[in-house]
């Protein structure tokens, strides 16, 4: 054992609200106090967990998880892990402390969502030319992290 691999991760989830150019998700950053090889970040919430493992080699993380649902809380437990020759991942750092953070609740206004994305909606413009492209997400309820 090295000074700090018996301490666990810090972690910060801020949630962003969905918008043409992106899904909600959650901006993360990860602390450490020593340099792990990968973060093996475990999240839940309602509708079920998963754990994916992030590149780490800092002891400064940013990461993005998404997609994410709406107005919904989520649980996020990260744990530092050092990687063997044989690619395992087995010593690793005590879990953090679990963090419950609540989704962002995406906008029902389409003004809103539009001002969220950066459209000028003060300047007389058509939807159809500002939507082109996001057709194949199935609709505008989609679009907008509604359904």
């Amino acid at each position: 054992m090295t000074f700090g691999d018996d301490q666990p991760p810090s972690l910060r989830a801020d949630p962003r609200p969905a918008t043409l150019q992106r899904a909600s998700h959650f901006q993360i950053l990860i602390l450490t106090f020593v340099t792990w090889d990968v973060i093996k970040l475990h999240i839940s919430d309602d509708g079920g967990s998963r754990t994916v493992e992030v590149t780490a080699g800092t002891t400064s993380i940013d990461t993005v998880f998404e997609p994410v649902a709406s107005n919904r809380l989520y649980t996020f437990v990260a744990r530092g892990c050092a990687k063997a020759i044989d690619g395992s991942t087995t010593y690793c750092s005590p879990d953090s402390a679990p963090l419950r953070v609540r989704s962002a609740a995406n906008s029902t206004s389409l003004r809103g969502f539009l001002v969220a994305s950066g459209i000028d909606i003060h300047i007389d413009q058509h939807l159809a030319p500002v939507l082109a492209g996001y057709g194949q997400h199935g609709g505008l309820r989609r679009i907008m992290g509604l359904t």
